[in-house]
């Protein structure tokens, strides 16, 4: 008991005789915790509810994969693997990585927004259906990632957020080595599929191009995402001008 009320600074009961009884106090104070546990679960249970939809997104997307797989006729290999990556992000600043995250959860809406979901397009329903879902679903995820980049953030002094845009920079750079891995797989699972040789530059030409693409849609789409703008702009304003540098070079 002596423990809780040093660390709350609040006497919380008193002795009457042979009782203890609460002190008028604390009643408040009880109200208060009660109230703080009450949103700790609440966010507890958003953190599980992300947890099980990015689960179901994974599910989704290799279910989708199967499924081109079958009506395209040939292997597509992904890079990787997964492990690998994971520590490579999370060898980074928490706040890096949170930043990354974010643009990642809020460019699937630029992606349906700007790409898909004029119904003039000429874009399988399917594919266009579930990049909708997908959406829809990740923008709970991006409302819980500004929360979460703002309590990281809080405290943190200029210089701290200077090394944090640096961690930012170096993540942005692993992801576009993926991509640029990404592509020549690509490009090498639709020769494979047409049975063709390309030569060497034409190859590397196509490697270049879906490189360039694959940049534009993951990494300039999202540093330059208004959402990754304001929060730059609210936590970390004097990285502002190397947020647009960094997106210039990827767009």
């Amino acid at each position: 008991i002596r423990l809780l009320e040093e660390f709350l600074d609040t006497k919380l009961f008193i002795r009457k005789n042979s009782r203890i009884e609460l002190t008028p106090e604390s009643s408040a104070t009880v109200a208060d915790i009660t109230h703080a546990l009450d949103l700790i679960n609440e966010a507890v249970l958003a953190l599980l509810r992300c947890c099980d939809e990015d689960v179901k997104h994974q599910e989704l997307f290799r279910g989708f994969n199967a499924a081109f797989e079958v009506d395209f006729g040939t292997p597509c290999s992904f890079v990787g693997p997964p492990p690998h990556v994971v520590r490579e992000v999370l060898g980074h600043h928490p706040l890096a990585v949170l930043l990354l995250t974010a643009m990642l959860d809020w460019v699937t809406q630029r992606h349906h927004l700007e790409g898909f979901r004029h119904p003039d397009q000429p874009i399988d329903p399917c594919f266009r259906r579930l990049l909708q879902v997908h959406w829809l679903e990740e923008s709970g995820h991006g409302k819980l990632d500004l929360l979460e980049i703002r309590r990281v953030a809080r405290g943190l002094s200029e210089a701290e957020l200077h090394h944090v845009f640096d961690d930012l920079a170096a993540l942005c750079g692993v992801v576009d080595g993926l991509l640029a891995a990404q592509a020549a797989l690509e490009v090498r699972a639709v020769t494979r599929h047409l049975a063709l040789y390309l030569e060497h530059d034409l190859a590397g030409r196509l490697e270049a191009a879906l490189w360039r693409g694959h940049r534009w849609t993951f990494l300039g789409a999202g540093l330059s995402h208004p959402v990754i703008t304001r929060v730059v702009e609210e936590q970390m304003p004097a990285e502002v001008g190397r947020l647009e540098a960094l997106a210039a070079h990827f767009c």
